[in-house]
């Protein structure tokens, strides 16, 4: 073999191993045209406690076109299930992003302020095994790649910050069991001016929870 044909061969050999990695890399990474899917509850659904267009989802939708929300105030994980149905079926694929947000009002309706703060946790256990079983399920039947948020704590609610505590160490240590990234909402949301109603995202949270939302999908 002469030179000239060695070195076309070499050529054709790194244009085809680079392009395979070219092609690897974009496949991995999330653009603008890949779709952004919202399931849960009020933390993205707060548009009856801001002002008109700035809720969650319109924040994220200024940054990323391709938004898409399903979510709904009051929500809790048996919804869920309601939620998935809504979302085409042109959406359910690997590139696409579904961020979900559940497991508050569960907590709320199982719990008041008068035993919230005696942390049983038994039932918090039960709680969140429907949240796996769930998740689980949307990763299952959607294809899509799920990003959870832990939960925030409001200010007024401090009663519960115990079993928050517990919830959030539990969505971490699932998490990380089965490779899903984690919004940290609660070291975003911290201040009294970031919540309307005791725990609804305001329309400052709201803006700084939009753009954590579209920074998390550019980076994930």
């Amino acid at each position: 073999m002469d030179n000239k044909l060695k070195f076309l061969v070499i050529m054709v050999l790194f244009f085809t191993i680079f392009n395979q990695n070219i092609f690897s890399y974009f496949k991995e990474t999330f653009t603008e045209k890949d779709q952004i899917i919202l399931m849960g509850d009020s933390m993205f659904a707060n548009e009856d406690y801001v002002y008109y267009n700035e809720a969650v989802a319109n924040h994220l939708l200024k940054r990323h076109y391709n938004t898409l929300s399903v979510a709904k105030d009051g929500a809790v994980i048996k919804d869920l299930d309601g939620q998935l149905s809504k979302i085409p079926e042109r959406h359910k694929k690997k590139e696409n992003l579904v961020f979900i947000s559940i497991g508050g009002n569960d907590i709320l309706k199982e719990y008041d302020k008068k035993i919230a703060n005696k942390s049983d946790m038994k039932m918090i256990s039960e709680i969140f095994k429907d949240y796996k079983n769930a998740v689980l399920k949307i990763q299952e039947e959607s294809k899509m790649t799920v990003i959870l948020l832990n939960l925030y704590y409001p200010p007024t609610m401090t009663d519960f910050f115990q079993l928050i505590d517990y919830w959030n160490e539990a969505v971490n240590i699932f998490a990380n069991e089965r490779d899903i990234k984690v919004l940290e909402v609660s070291k975003l949301l911290t201040k009294a001016n970031h919540f309307e109603d005791d725990i609804e995202p305001s329309n400052k949270g709201g803006k700084i929870l939009g753009r954590a939302l579209y920074e998390k999908a550019y980076k994930k």
